[in-house]
This record gives structure tokens, sequence and C-alpha cells, in this order.
């Protein structure tokens, strides 16, 4: 069910519904490429085009003007890196500095779903069900490491995700904002279908189509 190409750099996450598909950009940068029905094999249709980037900030070590976080549909995106949207984490620093910088390292895949601990998640019966992909990125100045679980489910169209920051220092840092997932949609026409009710009618469909902007779904009820 999950598939890496080595010479692409392309993990792809398959059942018989759905795919999911995140690469390795240059610099070691984890992308965004494809989540829908499912296809037999990523073909780059989604690849990141190499356009003047003038506009928006690029990485010091790409050495050209066509690379920018900015523009670039990312898995996990930080903060204070060229990046202007919202990002997936927020870190403070001792110094008081909050720039990340989270590059791939490594990858590892198992049967099964492994548990969150102490926290509630979705399980298994049996390893045969589920596979799951976690994916290792470190800072290396602030000797950070991010690990980035997707599991996908053998018969069901889900691939659940989860992050885990782990302090390599012994330095404190101080978590302002750490989401279990962020996915970088490409540009179309979307809509968003949320459920606006409350006690006794929860099932308040809301359709609305996606505009620029920032749109909260959230409860004051806990």
């Amino acid at each position: 069910m999950i598939n890496f190409d080595n010479a692409e750099k392309i993990f792809h996450l398959k059942n018989n519904q759905i795919s999911y598909c995140l690469g390795v950009e240059q610099e070691n940068i984890l992308s965004h490429l494809y989540f829908g029905k499912r296809i037999n094999k990523y073909h780059g249709l989604r690849d990141y085009p190499r356009l003047d980037r003038s506009f928006s900030p690029n990485l010091p070590e790409a050495c050209d003007r066509l690379f920018s976080l900015d523009t670039l549909l990312q898995e996990f995106p930080g903060y204070g890196n060229g990046d202007f949207r919202e990002p997936a984490q927020l870190i403070e620093h001792a110094d008081g500095a909050t720039v990340t910088d989270f590059r791939y390292t490594d990858y590892r895949i198992e049967a099964g779903k492994p548990k969150l601990d102490g926290l509630p998640a979705t399980y298994i019966m049996g390893n045969d069900e589920a596979e799951t992909l976690t994916i290792l990125l470190i800072d290396e100045v602030s000797e950070l490491k991010l690990e980035l679980a997707y599991t996908i489910f053998r018969d069901r169209p889900i691939v659940t995700r989860s992050a885990k920051l782990v302090n390599l220092s012994k330095r404190t840092v101080s978590i302002k904002k750490l989401a279990s997932m962020s996915m970088d949609l490409p540009e179309n026409d979307l809509e968003l279908l949320h459920l606006n009710g409350s006690w006794a009618r929860e099932r308040m469909v809301t359709r609305e189509k996606i505009t620029p902007g920032i749109k909260l779904l959230d409860s004051k009820r806990g």
C-alpha cells in the first residue's frame, strides 16, 4: 500500500480507492503532490514548475530564482523561512527566535498503525488492515526532529496523520503551534462543506466556495 520511488524520491500511499503522493524536493524540502482518487503511478503532473520567483524569497543554497517556499506546496510548512502562509508549526527558541528549517532526512514504513501515547486515535484489529509511513525531518541548527506519520487503511478511503516533535538538544523550546497535519492544495475550483448546527440539529450542512482569506471552523463549547 506504500511505495517509495528512490530515483524520483516520491512516496505513494494507495489502496483500491485513493492515492496520496508526496515527494522530496530540492534541498530536501518535503512537498505535497497529490491526494484524490486512486492512481496506479504518479507521473509528475503536479511537480513544482520552475518559473521565475522574483517576488518570493528564494532559498540561498538553491542558487537560482526558480524555487521558493512561498509558492511550493509543502507537507508541513514552518515559520520565518520565506513562506508567508499559515505555518503548521511555530516554535520559540530560548533566545526568542521563531525561525525553523526542517529538512527531510529519512523514512520508515511499517505494517499496522502505531498507537499515539496518551491521545485518542483510530485503531485497527490487525496489522494487515493498515500501513504507516513515518517521515523524519531535522532542523540542524535547533537540533529538533519532526516525525510525520501517515497511515493508510486497506479497505477505507482514509489517510490519518499525526506529528511528533522531539527535542534532541538540552535547550528548552516553547511550542506555540504544532498541527497534527497540514495540506497545501493546488489552485482549483473547490468548495468547503461543514456542519454548523448545535445540539439536536448537528447535521446542518453548509456548502460554500473557497475564497482568499482565512476560514476558521471551531466550537466555543469545548
